[in-house]
C-alpha cells in the first residue's frame, strides 16, 4: 500500500509541471505563424488582422459556456471596439466524429458571434499556452503584442478590465 502511494505521489509530482503551465504574458508577442479554418472552412490566421485591436477567446469543450459569456460580455460592454476570434481546441476529438462537432459548434460560432476556428492538432493552443478547462483570453493590439490575458469565468470587473485596456 505504501508503495502504491508513494508511486501514485511521485506521478503526480512529475506531471504538475507539465499540468501547471501559463499563459503567455502581457507584453509578449502573439504567434503568428498559424492558419486555422473555421466551422464553415474558411481559412484563418493571424496576420490577416494587422492592424486591428483582437479578442481572442480559446477553449476546450469545458470552457464553452464561459467563452461565450467573454464574447456576449465584451461586445455589450466594449461595442465594437474589437475583432474577435475564437479558437476550438477540439484535438481531443476522434476523426470520425469531427464532421459532427464541427456542425455542433456552429450553433457555438452563431451563438458567440465571432468566427470559431477549428484547431484539430491543439498546436495553436500549445502555442498560446491555454490552460484546459477555462476559457483563456488574449487582447493582441495592432503591433501584434498580447495587452490582456485572462482565464477562467469573466465577471463584470474583468470585462471592463478588458474593455478599458482596448481604449
Amino acid at each position: 500500500m505504501i508503495h502504491k502511494l508513494c508511486f501514485s505521489f511521485s506521478f503526480f509530482l512529475f506531471l504538475t509541471p507539465l499540468v501547471a503551465q501559463t499563459t503567455l504574458p502581457v507584453g509578449s508577442r502573439a504567434p503568428a505563424n498559424w492558419t486555422l479554418k473555421d466551422v464553415n472552412d474558411k481559412v484563418y490566421d493571424l496576420k490577416q488582422f494587422n492592424g486591428k485591436t483582437i479578442l481572442l477567446i480559446g477553449g476546450d469543450k469545458e470552457s464553452q459556456e464561459t467563452n461565450r459569456a467573454w464574447a456576449t460580455g465584451s461586445q455589450r460592454v466594449c461595442g465594437q471596439q474589437l475583432s474577435g476570434l475564437g479558437i476550438a481546441d477540439v484535438s481531443a476529438v476522434p476523426k470520425l466524429l469531427r464532421g459532427y462537432y464541427r456542425n455542433h459548434l456552429r450553433t457555438d460560432a452563431t451563438q458567440m458571434g465571432v468566427p470559431l476556428l477549428l484547431d484539430w492538432d491543439g498546436s495553436v493552443a500549445k502555442s498560446f499556452h491555454f490552460k484546459s478547462g477555462v476559457s483563456n483570453v488574449f487582447v493582441i493590439g495592432t503591433d501584434g503584442v498580447i495587452s490582456y490575458v485572462a482565464a477562467g469565468a469573466p465577471s463584470d470587473t474583468e470585462i471592463k478590465r478588458l474593455c478599458s485596456v482596448v481604449k
